[in-house]
């Protein structure tokens, strides 16, 4: 039978949902410091320690995009705990 994670209580979702929306996979951290790279970025002025903080600040994706991701986090939250708007 396989397991599943438990999920994140109520007043923690805030912090869960902050956690995953800064954090890049290894993958996603390579490939934004060869674009980096490829566009020649002064990769020095970086004074973090993970490109992922880097660009959870200072890099705003398409607000569309943000938009209708968000709409769906905010349905699938609602379902998993059931809130009522």
């Amino acid at each position: 039978m396989g397991t599943s994670s438990a999920l994140p209580q109520k007043q923690d979702l805030p912090k869960e949902i902050w956690k995953a929306a800064t954090t890049l996979s290894d993958d996603a951290q390579n490939a934004a410091m060869r674009k980096a790279r490829e566009l020649r970025f002064d990769l020095s002025i970086l004074r973090h320690a993970s490109i992922s903080t880097t660009t959870a600040h200072y890099v705003f994706p398409n607000p569309d995009k943000t938009k209708a991701g968000l709409r769906k986090l905010a349905e699938a939250v609602r379902k998993t705990y059931t809130i009522k708007v």
